[in-house]
């Protein structure tokens, strides 16, 4: 499970920022940013602006992890993928279902014409 606190401790490290000045830079007191480091979770508005602070997308650390953990227990596939293949396929249904009407209706539009050619010769009998 993500620590995003520890994340953003070693982050914060890795630009070589004082930890009073990132204090600053988020409107917090030095003592919350010792707060926010032991954190497993955090408020996201919070995250936005310390993510913009640092220059770092703390957002894909969660997309990530999800997509990691999200697996079939019994077989160890990935869900995610499953799921993209899934939409994948969908959309195939979809595009193929379109081409089908678009035939049906032209189907109608030429059984039309015949009925209507039909009725003509039959008027003039």
């Amino acid at each position: 499970m993500l620590h995003i606190g520890l994340k953003i401790k070693e982050v914060l490290h890795e630009r070589d920022m004082q930890i009073v000045s990132f204090a600053k830079r988020i409107n917090r007191s030095r003592n919350v940013v010792y707060d926010i480091f032991e954190r497993q979770s955090i408020d996201t508005e919070l995250l936005k602006q310390i993510s913009e602070v640092l220059n770092y997308d703390f957002f894909k650390l969660y997309k990530y992890e999800r997509k990691t953990s999200e697996t079939d227990f019994i077989t160890g596939e990935s869900l995610v993928d499953r799921n993209e293949l899934n939409e994948l396929s969908l959309k195939t249904q979809i595009q193929s279902l379109q081409q089908e009407n678009i035939s049906l209706q032209n189907e109608v539009l030429y059984l039309k014409k015949i009925l209507s050619l039909m009725e003509e010769k039959y008027k003039q009998k």
